[in-house]
């Protein structure tokens, strides 16, 4: 077998990742619409008219509380079921941390909202 430099071997890794990066960018710059779209599909094997149909339907705001995900680079998560996979709709960056953080749980958010209304401020 013949011998294989470890640094050149990483010096050529880390040139590709800076291409392959550059080359994503642009695709992006270019259309950033169809660029999550094939992300999706990428993802969560969501098809594309699929995907069209949950960006359409959100209509550039939060599927959960509704504000809208704000200026250019604002960002927005696809949800989904962690169990599943499938997916359920876009959300803003606070819905969907609230989710991840609560595990996906109906109770834990029920009680987390009844926590809410029943305690006052000390």
């Amino acid at each position: 077998m013949p011998y294989k430099c470890p640094l050149a071997e990483k010096a050529c890794r880390e040139r590709n990742k800076a291409i392959n990066r550059e080359r994503r960018l642009e695709r992006y710059k270019n259309d950033p619409s169809n660029y999550q779209i094939n992300n999706l599909k990428a993802r969560y094997n969501v098809t594309k008219e699929v995907a069209t149909a949950l960006y359409m339907r959100s209509q550039g705001s939060c599927d959960c509380c509704g504000d809208a995900w704000g200026g250019e680079g604002a960002k927005h998560h696809v949800d989904h079921c962690h169990t599943t996979g499938g997916v359920r709709g876009v959300l803003c960056y606070s819905c969907n941390k609230a989710l991840g953080h609560a595990r996906e749980s109906t109770e834990r958010l029920r009680a987390i909202a009844d926590y809410i209304e029943r305690t006052s401020y000390v």
